[in-house]
Parts: C-alpha cells; structure tokens; sequence
C-alpha cells in the first residue's frame, strides 16, 4: 500500500519532523509492506530529519520524497512579484491554485506532484498545528492538496491535530475538511472539536497527540537529577521584552540549582530558531554555576527521549514538551506566548485531556516572574494517571491499524 504524508513535514521543528516520523515507524509496523511518499515543500530537511532518526535500512528504502513546493514549481506571472508583498503575492497564487483544484483543473500543478498523488492508496495530515492562522498561505496550500486528493477519490486521514483558530483562512478548512474521510484531535472537546462541529463535521475521535508516548521508556540519566527548560523565539514578545524574562529565569535557574540541587538543562527544539538559540546562549552567559548547567540543540529524536524521560520537571515555551513531561509522567509547566488562542488551546487542551487542571500548569507570558514560576513549580506535581495514558495508546493503534485496513472507526 502506497500512502501519502501531507502536512508539517519540511521543518526543522522537533515537534513537526518527530511526529512525522513517529508516525511512518508506525504504520510501517502495521504493514510491512507499506510504503511512504512523504509530500514536502523542502526535501533537503526532510531528508536530514530521516536519516539523522530513522536506522532501519529496510524501512529508508520504502520512502520516497516529493517536492510539493507548487509555487517554485509553478508557471505564474513573475510580475506578480513587483507589485505584491511576499505574503500577498503568495496568498494570491495559492488561491488561484485552490479554486483550480476545486474545479479540477490540474494543468498548472506540476506534472510530478500529480503523478505521485495518483500512485496513493491512502493519505495521511500528519498530526500538528499547521491547520490555524499563523500559517498564513500554507493553509490554502494544504486545502488544495486535499481537493486534489479527493478527486482522485483517495481517502484521506487526519492524525492528531489541533485546527484553528483560522480567521481569514476559515473559507478553505470550511470546504475542504468535508473531504477527509476521518480526523483524530489532540485538545479535548473545548477547541478544535467545536470548530469542526461549526463545520458540520463529526468524523472526529478525540486521542493522544503523536508524540504523546514518545518519551514512556525510562533512560539512565546521564548526569545527577536535572530540570529542563525549553527556550524558543516567541518569549521576546512579553510586554517588557526579552531581557526581562532572561532575568528572571535566571533568578529561576539559580533557584533549581541551590534550593532544589537540580541541574538545569536548557533546550532548544528547532535549530533553525537561531534567536531563540541566541537567547539560550545569552541566559547561558548569565548564570554564575554554569557547571550545572547544559545547552542542547538537537535533531535527534533519542537524545530528546532521554532527556524528558529521566528529568524531574519541565519548563517550557513550546507545546510539546508538555506531551513529552505527560507521557513520560514527569512535572511540568508552560509559557502561552501568542495572543490569538493557538498556544492556549492546544496547551491547555493538552492538560485537559489527562484530567489535570491546566490552571495549575500553565501561564500566560505577561504573567512571567520568578515569583510565578516558583509557585508553578511546587504545584505541578500533578501527572497523567496509567489508566488515561493506556486509553490513548489504544485508541492510536487502533486508529493507526483501521487506516491501513480503510475501515471506519468506531468513536
């Protein structure tokens, strides 16, 4: 069986590139003889991220990937260019692209692309959060690819996701998640299950995100107990500016090392985030006791398995550290850093769905002090129960094993 991966798959963001993988490693363990196009808008990195995390020999042979940057590939008007923004002049082709696939005429699509959608036998939206406002003209992009699909009447899956909010781009998710034959959400039924159901949509199984038991198995610390905190771009947005929340989390850091007798190991999850790298570094230089201290930038999904496996509790800015901190049943706290309710969903809807108050582990980032973190960090003792982690696996394999068979799936 040939299926298709759509979605976040040409980044470096850990949480994007790992869920991608996690979930070929899976359903080639369904079915052996599956085999996997990988539809990416930079091959380059997608090639890094498998080969710098996948060893099976036998499974790298059974994935090819597709350029799916339709723009690059595409015969428009350049001129387009002098009198557009870069996001305008974007928006406008992938428009034209998603009202041609929704007519069916595929002529401006490049020939390959099409080819390879013919070849699937299913398709696959990797989970993520690729569906919402903040990715601009790819949600028109992803909507097209999903008409196309449907004309070929090939079903199509989505893995845990997150959607909305959508704003300007509601029109798109609108017509287009009509056609997918089944979607698995990862925030509970207070976010992306009301938006759907706005939709008309009620395909919807609510499960574990992708990654959620990514982290389960226990690893040998590699240094005395540690705290992780994870530092990424968009904590410069606080209302004082990013000096101000590098001061205070080194008062924090200074806490976890001589109250607390942890070490602190400070991550960055996208290599390609270099001001959060610049910001890691920077707090780095403040902190007087370095030697309890360590910086991590990484591609490698076992390095990251050992490190949240084996940590006493987390910090973090991002979302999936939260998943990690959950499947592997350690403490954690989160940072929301937007303003349009992205991060707030899917941070909160994280908690809610292992029957924790979110209340209790996560701020927003006005709300950012020292004061404030060490009150979260002696109430987060709180962890995701067995009993609800032993649900959601089931329910993944079990969702995972009726896509490869194309059956439905029982809600």
């Amino acid at each position: 069986m040939n299926i298709g991966l759509f979605g976040a798959t040409g980044s470096y963001d850990f949480g994007d590139f790992a869920m991608m993988i996690r979930n070929i490693e899976d359903l080639y363990n369904v079915n052996k003889d599956n085999s996997f196009y990988v539809f990416s808008i930079n091959p380059r990195i997608t090639e890094v991220c498998l080969k710098e995390n996948i060893s099976n020999k036998k499974l790298i042979d059974r994935i090819e990937i597709v350029d799916d940057n339709l723009i690059n590939m595409n015969i428009f008007k350049k001129g387009i260019r002098k009198i557009l923004t870069p996001d305008k002049f974007y928006s406008k082709v992938y428009s034209e692209l998603y009202e041609q696939s929704k007519d069916g005429k595929f002529a401006n699509f490049p020939a390959d692309f099409i080819k390879k959608i013919k070849e699937l036998d299913i398709c696959v939206f990797n989970g993520g959060g690729y569906f919402q406002r903040g990715w601009k003209y790819y949600n028109i992009k992803f909507c097209a690819e999903i008409q196309i699909i449907n004309r070929y009447h090939i079903p199509i899956y989505f893995l845990s996701c997150s959607i909305g909010p959508m704003y300007e781009y509601d029109k798109y998710t609108r017509e287009s998640l009509q056609y997918v034959k089944s979607i698995m959400i990862r925030d509970g039924k207070n976010y992306t299950y009301k938006l759907l159901h706005s939709y008309g949509i009620d395909r919807i199984i609510n499960g574990p995100d992708d990654l959620f038991t990514l982290c389960d198995i226990k690893f040998e610390s590699e240094s005395d107990d540690y705290v992780v905190i994870e530092i990424m771009k968009w904590m410069d947005k606080h209302e004082k500016g990013v000096d101000y929340i590098i001061a205070e989390l080194t008062k924090f850091i200074r806490f976890i090392i001589k109250d607390e007798k942890f070490d602190v190991y400070l991550v960055n999850l996208d290599v390609e985030d270099y001001d959060g790298i610049s910001y890691m570094e920077h707090l780095f230089e403040k902190i007087d006791d370095r030697k309890h201290v360590r910086m991590i930038k990484t591609v490698n999904i076992e390095e990251i398995k050992r490190i949240y496996s084996a940590a006493k509790y987390s910090l973090s800015f991002k979302y999936h550290p939260i998943i990690f901190s959950l499947g592997a049943g350690i403490p954690s706290s989160a940072i929301v850093t937007d303003d349009d309710g992205y991060y707030h969903s899917k941070m909160y809807g994280a908690y809610e769905n292992c029957d924790m108050d979110p209340n209790n582990h996560v701020i927003e980032l006005n709300e950012f002090s020292f004061d404030v973190l060490v009150s979260l960090y002696k109430k987060s003792n709180e962890r995701c129960s067995d009993e609800v982690k032993c649900k959601f696996l089931n329910i993944r394999n079990s969702y995972l094993d009726s896509i490869v068979n194309n059956v439905n799936f029982a809600k």
